[in-house]
């Protein structure tokens, strides 16, 4: 097998990592305040030591997967809760990344969602199919695609920052039944905040 270079292998860990979810953040949080950012923030950064706690445990327990860790230290059903969660994580990322990249190629394309998102997932399946290196080799181009996308965005809105959204507090109502607008991106934040993945270089 071949070897990833480092910087293959840090795409691969930024496309695991760098999401919809965590790229839908700002418009998440665009009701809630600059302050309450800093508060969630310092959440990130709390939730970012567990996850050097359970890379301490994994780098010295190598080739067992984070189900086995968790069945050692929280017993069988500590496992298996940890399997059930992560395959349904997985399960619910992969239906939401073939629908929304269906939507968007059909979009572009004009052909019907059903066909594209076959498309989108054979493509992608081919991709892993082929092995690790040419993963990450895609996740390298993918990653260099983003972040040009990245700087474009923020070139775009630097212009029109209004100072008084940094001063803005949490409550500003959102449309009906949808609370405030704090509370709007809790569940968007429990899955964005909670994973812990590590890549080994073969």
């Amino acid at each position: 097998m071949k070897r990833l270079t480092l910087a293959e292998a840090s795409a691969m860990l930024i496309g695991t990592q760098i999401g919809a979810g965590v790229l839908g953040l700002p418009y998440a949080l665009r009701g809630a305040g600059f302050l309450e950012f800093l508060w969630l923030l310092n959440l990130g950064l709390m939730t970012l030591l567990t996850a050097l706690f359970v890379l301490e445990v994994a780098s010295k327990n190598l080739g067992k997967s984070l189900s086995k860790l968790t069945e050692e230290h929280l017993g069988k059903m500590g496992g298996v809760v940890m399997f059930l969660s992560i395959s349904a994580l997985a399960y619910g990322a992969l239906i939401a990344y073939i629908a929304g990249s269906a939507d968007i190629i059909s979009s572009l394309v004009g052909i019907r969602p059903e066909i594209a998102a076959i498309v989108f997932w054979s493509l992608m399946s081919l991709i892993v199919f082929m092995g690790l290196k040419v993963s990450g080799e895609a996740e390298l181009t993918l990653t260099g695609v983003l972040l040009l996308a990245l700087v474009l965005s923020i070139s775009l809105v630097l212009g029109k920052i209004n100072e008084k959204n940094l001063t803005h507090r949490v409550g500003s109502p959102l449309p009906k039944g949808q609370g405030s607008s704090l509370f709007s991106v809790v569940f968007l934040l429990i899955f964005n905040f909670v994973s812990i993945n590590n890549l080994v270089r073969k």
